[in-house]
């Protein structure tokens, strides 16, 4: 793709990544939507910035115009720019940690804001990351983006005094490590040969799908954490990996539970 994007004549490193990200975001984009749509009754794709509050807010109305209710939320937004402190600059930093924090600020604002007698949503999930409870090298503006967000879910959750009504019926933060490449996961796979030389196990990406639903089913606290613990019984300096299955491929066995932010 970039051999091709060089040979139409774009020249400048930059705006070659610019266009490749362009490009296979929409692709991917057009690839979840048609996987969707044969099992869903209506599909439809909202573009928006999730840490501008206005924006968010027309979605959720439009939303709620649309259907009547709003049964359910998850927020996945989220983007990395892995660099040591040191490398960081202030913009870089705001970014990463606003798309989680203050995306989901965003949405419990405008959730406040639908109409009186609407039903709260039966639940509200947002996407965390294990590197807000163990940290990990290069991310401290991820890390604390995700410590945040936990903390976020237990106020919504009503689990801090006198703070307001549960935003939905139940608010979870689930922290997710790296999933495998292959079905879908979450990294490249030279990033997954990177996690296998280190000893890190990943999650099954069904095995994922299959956690996620059994904490909305069964799950009760306002932050869980699923790791495939390796072999040797002990987490993995360099960060856990989330799953809530055994993986029979590396012998290892899931923990679960709500870990403090």
């Amino acid at each position: 793709l970039r051999a091709a994007l060089v040979a139409g004549g774009l020249r400048e490193p930059a705006r070659v990544e610019a266009e490749v990200t362009r490009i296979l975001s929409g692709r991917q984009i057009r690839e979840t939507l048609a996987a969707l749509a044969e099992p869903a009754a209506s599909v439809r794709l909202h573009a928006a910035d999730v840490t501008d509050p206005e924006q968010v807010r027309a979605v959720v109305e439009a939303i709620v115009e649309r259907y009547g209710r709003l049964d359910a939320i998850v927020h996945g937004a989220g983007i990395l720019a892995d660099r040591l402190l040191a490398d960081k600059s202030p913009d870089s930093f705001r970014r990463v940690f606003a798309t989680k924090v203050d995306g989901a600020r965003a949405l419990v604002s405008a959730l406040r804001s639908l109409r009186p007698g609407l039903a709260p949503p039966g639940f509200l999930v947002m996407f965390g990351s294990v590197a807000g409870v163990y940290g990990n090298r290069g991310q401290t503006d991820y890390a604390a983006a995700n410590d945040a967000l936990a903390t976020l879910a237990h106020g919504w959750a009503g689990e801090q005094g006198d703070l307001p009504a549960p935003v939905a019926e139940r608010v979870v933060t689930i922290d997710w490590g790296p999933w495998a490449a292959a079905g879908g996961g979450m990294v490249t796979p030279e990033l997954e040969r990177e996690y296998t030389r280190r000893g890190v196990p990943l999650i099954d990406p069904a095995h994922g799908v299959d956690a996620l639903l059994t904490e909305l089913a069964c799950g009760e606290a306002a932050q869980a954490v699923y790791v495939c613990v390796p072999p040797t019984g002990s987490v993995p300096p360099t960060g856990p990996i989330a799953s809530a299955e055994p993986d029979p491929a590396n012998g290892s066995t899931p923990s679960s539970g709500p870990v403090p932010a």
